[in-house]
């Protein structure tokens, strides 16, 4: 592996920034990764998903999967949903979001550190924000994103709120936590 893309973290875990390894997409519900997010709480752990039935996924499950789009590492977009103000709300404090902060996935075999890139508001018709590349769907993508959605305003569904990020490490789970999550100050971009 060469020096650029490997960098070392915190405890001696090695982060990587080679192509990281990529699930198959799972069967609708089926729960097969976490996310945490260090600005709320970094020992919370958000079940993801596949899937955004209501009925099926996002009131029963927590956070889903949008079908179709990136897995985790993936280059392209993976899109996350969940509610803000019902069903465990997991995207209750979304808007507390700043740029930089770590959104850390785990799956079975590795974590993913994303990294917030942006935020908007947008209308529910709005899809393009979950495009492979958020904005352009026509666009060949060429880096791993992440878009979580939820609606927006609280108690409301006229709009959506969305938060971009890219991803900016990954770590075998075998090699440890990443940084992230066992130092607060690393999970935190601007306004920390």
């Amino acid at each position: 592996m060469t020096a650029r893309a490997t960098a070392r973290a915190a405890g001696g875990a090695t982060r990587r920034r080679d192509p990281a390894p990529v699930l198959a997409e799972p069967a609708e519900a089926t729960t097969f990764a976490t996310l945490r997010v260090p600005r709320w709480d970094p020992d919370a752990v958000l079940p993801v998903s596949q899937g955004t039935s209501r009925s099926r996924v996002l009131d029963r499950l927590g956070v889903g999967h949008d079908a179709g789009t990136a897995m985790p590492g993936e280059v392209g977009n993976v899109a996350l949903a969940g509610h803000r103000v019902t069903y465990g709300r997991p995207f209750h404090r979304i808007e507390e979001l700043a740029l930089g902060d770590a959104l850390v996935v785990q799956t079975a075999d590795a974590w993913y550190v994303y990294r917030v890139t942006g935020t908007a508001v947008v209308g529910p018709a709005d899809v393009e924000v979950v495009a492979p590349v958020p904005g352009d769907p026509d666009a060949a993508p060429t880096r791993a994103l992440m878009t979580l959605t939820t609606c927006h305003p609280t108690y409301s569904a006229r709009e959506r709120y969305v938060v971009h990020a890219e991803l900016d490490s990954w770590l075998p789970v075998a090699d440890g936590v990443p940084v992230e999550l066992t130092d607060p100050a690393a999970g935190l971009g601007g306004g920390a």
